[in-house]
């Protein structure tokens, strides 16, 4: 397990504090903007840079004195930094033969673990001659050969193209539940952190703005800067919805109601001609004037863009509607979401 607990590192111009855990099984996915401290809160738990205060326990152990070679930690880098001189075998055997593991057992765990990432059959190929979801996989296997007491992977899809991603994110993740290894991968997609991470921690300018689940966080974020990090978000006062029985008996918890601001998830925005008779199921919804403004094709469906009587806003539906049309857009009030605002905390 890797623990920090009121973890502070300060510069001139930036500080950074965490308090969070990884357990043995879990894969945790630090998901900010470039600059909100993710690379420095992997260098912090692998040693390269020192915290101010608070501690860092691997296992129950203090690391605050402990040297980066010491903490048996594997770090997979962005750019790989696979040896081009080795082949895949020597690259994944590297640290065990620095550690001066027998040979018998290096050769079992060097095949163990390319079995494990499906490079089984390339261990005698030059690394160069590899794509580069192969190359990561390399890098993966090399970083987990000294059985690691965590593995830290700083943006580890980011170098390679889209259609190798999926591969790659398949491979992480069995292995990672095959060896129980606390993982922290840093990113700053929000489609890997939902596909990869057991729990999500979204960092904003040097410390925690939200944390949970993927499906917490996508569907009951607490923020509307998580919200919005996470897919798109309508992000409405709540005033705005009085007019349209939303707060009155049936209209929205009271929860809520008295919150300031409220976020709910385009795809849980139901749009029907205005001319068009309300269906039954509609009836408990809050409903409103709206129109086309304009609408994207994304294949399975269109996303639209609205004008509406509460402010713009966005919906998904596999309904064509043309721009300028008129429409009732509406949203049962038990997907609206109280969310904190904006401003930095």
């Amino acid at each position: 397990m890797i623990e920090l607990d009121d973890v502070r590192r300060v510069y001139d111009d930036f500080s950074l504090t965490l308090c969070f855990s990884v357990a043995d099984d879990e894969i945790l996915a630090l998901l900010g903007s470039s600059g909100s401290g993710k690379t420095t809160t992997l260098r912090i738990i692998a040693g390269f840079e020192r915290l101010d205060s608070g501690r860092l326990l691997i296992n129950g152990v203090d690391m605050a004195d402990v040297s980066p070679q010491q903490r048996e930690i594997g770090y997979v880098f962005q750019d790989y930094t696979l040896f081009p001189h080795l082949n895949v075998e020597q690259n994944v055997a590297y640290g065990l033969r620095v550690a001066a593991v027998a040979p018998l057992e290096r050769r079992r765990r060097v095949a163990e673990l390319l079995e494990m990432v499906d490079l089984a059959q390339f261990g005698k190929r030059a690394v160069h001659t590899l794509s580069g979801g192969e190359q990561q996989r390399v890098a993966v296997a090399r970083a987990l050969a000294r059985k690691p007491r965590a593995l830290l992977l700083d943006e580890p899809f980011s170098a390679i193209d889209s259609d190798l991603r999926e591969d790659l994110r398949r491979h992480l993740m069995r292995v990672q539940r095959a060896l129980r290894v606390p993982t922290i991968f840093v990113t700053h997609s929000r489609t890997e952190a939902l596909s990869v991470g057991d729990r999500i921690i979204v960092l904003r300018a040097g410390a925690i703005d939200d944390q949970g689940t993927p499906q917490q966080l996508y569907q009951r974020p607490r923020t509307a800067y998580t919200a919005r990090f996470l897919g798109r978000a309508n992000i409405i006062r709540t005033a705005q919805l009085s007019a349209y029985g939303f707060g009155t008996a049936g209209g929205g918890d009271q929860t809520s109601a008295d919150a300031e601001l409220l976020m709910i998830r385009p795809e849980h925005v139901v749009l029907r001609p205005a001319e068009q008779t309300a269906e039954t199921a509609e009836a408990a919804a809050v409903t409103f004037p709206a129109r086309v403004v304009r609408s994207t094709y994304h294949g399975l469906y269109r996303e639209y863009e609205l004008e509406t009587a509460i402010g713009p806003l966005y919906a998904v539906s596999n309904r064509e509607f043309s721009d300028g049309s008129s429409l009732v857009a509406g949203f049962p009030p038990s997907h609206l979401t109280p969310v904190a605002p904006d401003a930095l905390r």
